[in-house]
């Protein structure tokens, strides 16, 4: 008798959405997200002109509100047991907030 034993490779993290670049005015709420199929359990850390940004370790980072000074391109490393991969960026433009009339 043959027995055939399985094996099971964890797959490592690919993107299936992914937030748009975009540009809005200063004051408005946003979140950047990220889908991401793959083995779990998946770490997350979104950088800022390829600096890690501290806490910004989920799938989503918000911004509330966004300010002039977060205006920038943004990517997420994410990372599983079989591998790590980093998104294509995201880019942020802020504009000043249109006065009241």
């Amino acid at each position: 008798m043959v027995l055939f034993a399985a094996r099971i490779f964890a797959q490592a993290p690919v993107i299936a959405s992914i937030s748009s670049s975009t540009t809005v005015s200063a004051g408005t709420n946003l979140t950047l997200s990220v889908s991401v199929n793959g083995a779990t359990p998946f770490t997350f850390q979104w950088r800022k002109g390829g600096v890690a940004l501290p806490g910004a370790t989920n799938s989503f980072i918000s911004f509330a509100p966004v300010q002039i000074v977060d205006a920038g391109t943004y990517t997420v490393v994410i990372a599983n047991s079989a591998g790590t991969m980093t998104s294509n960026p995201i880019v942020l433009g802020v504009t000043a907030p249109t006065p009241p009339q």
